[in-house]
């Protein structure tokens, strides 16, 4: 398993939105049926939290738990061999 998602017939995973206003005209004409809705979900890093949570790495988990925490920022430093004054925000 991969834990991807997937979609057929019309694919809305894939509306593009290179062209700003030809993203605009195909959202406009997608309409829910009577008594439905459609929902958008922003699943940015959620293939991070599934694998922190199914293989539960303590490590990952607290990165995920603790929002002061910052995993590129530490990433960053351990690959550069910085301080952490030495970072930019």
């Amino acid at each position: 398993r991969t834990f991807r998602s997937s979609s057929d017939s019309f694919n809305f995973q894939n509306i593009p939105i290179r062209d700003l206003e030809l993203a605009r005209l195909i959202r406009q004409a997608i309409i829910a049926r009577s008594g439905h809705r459609l929902v958008e979900i922003d699943y940015s890093g959620v293939e991070v939290h599934v694998a922190a949570c199914y293989h539960q790495d303590p490590t990952m988990l607290e990165y995920l738990e603790d929002k002061s925490k910052d995993l590129h920022r530490d990433m960053a430093m351990e690959i550069f061999k910085l301080p952490l004054e030495e970072l930019t925000p």
